[in-house]
């Protein structure tokens, strides 16, 4: 370990880590002596969530860093004046909500992914069956869809996030017990009928968690094991915590909403961060009015959040 700089500007590092390995957490910094650069530190930060850590590794002998972060060091050092003693060692951008796709992806997910231009994700109560073989009638398109038809290579099939992605691809297509079966396993601890054995410290919990909850949200007011699937939905997104894709979601659910009276009440409720559980509570009031006024705003934060959500698991392949 190396040991801490001299003559650097006395900084705060938090980060909250998430349960599971590999560690991953993002970094809240502030400038203890020179507040005027606290913004622009915790922006910096926000926008890179950290994939690694190490102790007191001087602003300017850092040689372990991506580009993203390797061009922002500059912002940093003129924020505050002077090389700081910081933690971060490897950073990764978060996809945002306009970020084109660095390839097009393998067939089967191709097929997916247009076949949901033309029926996109929408405000729906649909019943599950919680069964290891459950009798769905799916898509063409998605049916017998397995963590290899979602990667290039057999290592990357082994991934626990390939099972997610998988599972993301069935809830857009309606399949919410195959998207239920296989990401369970990753973040309920115990032995289900229908999703067996938990596996115990997956790298892929949290995205797992949250494709959980999207899975009971289209559940809707069904009732299932826990209740209805909105109240089940708000229990596994508190369980996946702030995720890494919420601020570009914001901004997407922002501009969506632009421009419509009711919509932008809406968003005024989430303040400067996005509330899954306030989301939930609206698809809640559309599944029981059908309010056709929300309902296109609903399907495009859908849209939205899929997109997202996809990108960042394959990013983490």
């Amino acid at each position: 370990m190396m040991n801490k700089p001299s003559n650097v500007p006395r900084v705060r590092v938090s980060f909250r880590a998430l349960p599971n390995p590999p560690l991953r957490c993002r970094l809240q910094i502030c400038c203890v002596q020179r507040k005027y650069s606290a913004a622009a530190l915790r922006n910096w930060a926000c926008r890179s969530p950290v994939t690694a850590v190490s102790m007191h590794c001087a602003l300017h002998t850092y040689t372990d860093i991506s580009a993203a972060a390797r061009r922002a060091l500059p912002v940093v050092r003129k924020a505050v004046k002077a090389s700081v003693a910081l933690t971060v060692v490897s950073c990764m951008s978060t996809p945002t909500a306009n970020a084109a796709p660095t390839k097009r992806k393998p067939h089967r997910v191709q097929q997916v992914l247009d076949y949901l231009k033309q029926r996109p994700m929408t405000v729906t109560s649909q019943p599950m069956q919680y069964d290891a073989e459950p009798c769905t009638t799916l898509p063409e398109c998605i049916r017998g869809l397995t963590a290899e038809d979602v990667v290039t290579d057999k290592a990357a099939a082994e991934s626990h996030m390939a099972r997610v992605i998988a599972g993301l691809l069935y809830t857009a297509c309606g399949g919410l017990d195959q998207a239920h079966n296989l990401v369970t396993p990753l973040c309920w601890g115990s032995w289900t009928p229908y999703g067996g054995q938990p596996t115990a410290n997956s790298p892929a919990a949290t995205e797992a968690a949250y494709v959980h909850a999207i899975i009971h949200r289209q559940e809707g007011q069904c009732i299932g094991e826990f209740g209805s699937g909105f109240s089940n939905a708000n229990y596994w997104y508190r369980a996946a915590g702030e995720h890494p894709i919420t601020q570009a979601l914001l901004k997407e659910a922002q501009q969506l909403a632009k421009g419509k009276p009711e919509c932008e009440a809406h968003m005024s409720k989430h303040g400067s961060s996005w509330s899954p559980i306030k989301f939930v509570a609206l698809c809640s009031e559309v599944a029981d009015r059908k309010d056709q006024k929300f309902l296109a705003f609903c399907e495009g934060v859908m849209a939205a959040e899929f997109k997202l959500l996809l990108e960042y698991c394959y990013s983490r392949l």
